[in-house]
């Protein structure tokens, strides 16, 4: 219990002071000014007769001419000054504010006067507590868009002065403060616990909902783009700004209890609970305006999603040979349907931007400005390989699956995007190129006009004219033959593709299987190649030829499988 309570005194007394520093920031006011006229005057008049001091305030009454300045003590409005007399409105403030504090505790519990004073043809009231003037009014004091008359301003301006000592009063007893501390700890304790169980919960339930639906959160399209690398990212980010918005909201509610249960700070949580008020209420004002609206423009959206849906739905029948018209490609199905559900969504935003809530306001207007100078400036390279892509899909020259070259990389294409042709080569790594440096350069499709349904493969020889031409022919068949992944239909073929001075260069092609890789059948093709020539004795003069040797440059089968090559490992 001792412990308890020695853990409480050091967090009550913060509370206190918290409150008592507030009270001090409150009251902070300008440095005081010189005396001013009005002032002077009170003090001379002391001596005088009530009268008479009611006389020397008011005797110099003008013409409003300075800013207003209003009368706050302790958080509390107590009256607004709108007339100069010999001193301007900023001044009577601050004097009276001064006058105010400076009552003693006996002073505040008496009895507040407005009595009235007149001086020729000006007339008034003076604020009297215990025999001290506090301040007066006149009638250049009044709001004249109010209509309010001087005695019910006295009347009113007594009873915030009420209301002002009242609360100094309430504020000096201790049982007050104490109990306004309790429920303020109290208050804070909720809040800490709301807020641990409440991010425990946003992360419960974002991990349940990526166990739940993981695949569907990988898979996430929005437009046609995929979204799944960033859609981990992206829930989380939401659930984090979901938690920061209720802790804002909390906290908000949280400083409106605690400012509430001290006398010196309530006027603060009026103000707060009336911000609050107001703002929902704008904010429901503004979601009621906004209906018709909303409502317009999610039936634009909504018809838009359906013609996409159903224009996608007839384009992904023609990519999978559901449908067949003679104005659309298989190939190109695709990339026409991402084309036209673009087109689509970009016209159905346009037509449904008016009736968006807040279209009209500088915020949008501003937005869209920004947009539009950031595509201007930055979108030229994207365009660029943009069209480039359009150009490589509706040119079919590439497609995925196919085989190709393009410029001094090959292999086969796995993704055509927006922006680049992905392959992977021999090597098994992944290259990416840019759909504009596809187009600037000549690229070589090793599919597309294979009558097997694979690809097709060449290599070349150089043999010595003293070699007849049939039977290089016929070996280079014989090699072919010999080798896994090559069709017998269509048969390689051999061509002559040059007489050079010193030997016929040779050419084989051959056709590959499907879903067979050509590095691997070239490979196995060149080894069979050595293996029939070196049968047969015919030497191959590649890759130079200077002088025919004394004896031809052959491999025996008899060394075929020297160390550390074994006959299992022959290709």
């Amino acid at each position: 219990m001792k412990t308890a309570r020695k853990r409480l005194l050091p967090i009550l007394s913060v509370t206190v002071w918290a409150a008592w520093a507030a009270l001090a920031a409150a009251q902070t006011a300008p440095p005081p000014a010189e005396p001013s006229d009005t002032t002077a005057a009170l003090d001379a008049a002391s001596d005088q007769t009530e009268a008479t001091k009611r006389a020397a305030v008011l005797e110099a009454l003008a013409t409003a001419a300075d800013p207003p300045a209003t009368l706050s003590v302790w958080n509390r409005e107590v009256f607004v000054f709108r007339a100069t007399l010999q001193a301007t409105p900023a001044e009577r403030a601050h004097s009276a504010a001064l006058r105010i504090r400076g009552l003693s505790a006996e002073s505040i519990r008496k009895e507040i006067h407005a009595l009235p004073a007149a001086v020729a043809r000006h007339e008034g009231y003076l604020i009297e507590l215990d025999g001290t003037m506090l301040f007066g009014i006149v009638p250049a004091d009044l709001d004249p868009v109010s209509g309010e008359t001087l005695q019910h301003a006295a009347d009113g301006a007594v009873a915030r002065l009420r209301e002002v000592l009242d609360a100094r009063i309430r504020q000096q007893r201790p049982g007050i403060l104490l109990a306004g501390a309790a429920r303020a700890i109290g208050a804070t304790m909720v809040l800490a616990l709301i807020g641990v169980a409440g991010y425990r919960l946003r992360r419960y339930w974002t991990r349940k909902l990526l166990r739940k639906h993981p695949e569907s959160v990988r898979n996430l399209q929005v437009g046609g783009f995929e979204l799944g690398n960033y859609a981990v990212g992206l829930i989380g980010w939401i659930s984090k700004m979901v938690g920061w918005a209720l802790r804002l909201g909390l906290g908000y509610l949280w400083l409106t209890y605690v400012f509430s249960q001290f006398p010196l700070t309530e006027p603060w949580s009026r103000q707060l609970g009336r911000g609050l008020l107001s703002l929902l209420l704008m904010m429901g004002r503004a979601v009621v305006g906004s209906i018709p609206g909303l409502v317009t423009a999610t039936l634009i959206f909504l018809a838009a999603r359906g013609l996409a849906r159903v224009i996608g739905g007839f384009l992904d029948g023609v990519a999978q040979g559901r449908f067949e018209v003679n104005w659309i490609y298989p190939e190109t199905a695709e990339a026409t349907r991402r084309i036209v559900r673009l087109a689509i969504w970009i016209f159905a935003v346009a037509l449904a931007y008016p009736f968006l809530p807040g279209a009209d306001s500088l915020a949008f207007k501003g937005i869209s400005m920004l947009l539009g100078l950031t595509l201007s400036l930055g979108s030229a390279g994207i365009l660029n390989h943009v069209m480039a892509g359009w150009v490589v899909t509706y040119s079919r020259s590439v497609r995925v699956g196919d085989y190709v070259r393009i410029g001094d990389q090959e292999g086969t294409v796995i993704g055509l995007g927006i922006l680049a042709v992905k392959i992977v080569n021999r090597r098994n790594e992944e290259v990416t190129i840019p759909n504009a440096v596809v187009t600037g350069n000549v690229s070589t499709n090793f599919t597309r006009q294979s009558r097997s349904g694979g690809m097709s493969a060449t290599t070349a020889v150089t043999i010595g004219y003293d070699t007849p031409w049939r039977q290089v022919h016929a070996m280079l068949i014989e090699a072919a033959d010999r080798t896994l992944g090559v069709v017998d239909e269509p048969a390689p073929r051999v061509w002559q593709r040059a007489l050079s001075d010193y030997y016929p260069e040779y050419e084989l092609v051959v056709e590959l299987e499907p879903g067979v890789k050509r590095s691997e059948v070239l490979t196995e093709l060149h080894g069979h190649i050595q293996d029939v020539f070196n049968e047969y004795g015919v030497q191959i003069m590649s890759p130079n030829f200077v002088a025919q040797p004394d004896e031809p440059v052959l491999s025996p089968k008899s060394t075929w499988f020297a160390a550390p090559a074994a006959p299992d490992r022959d290709p």
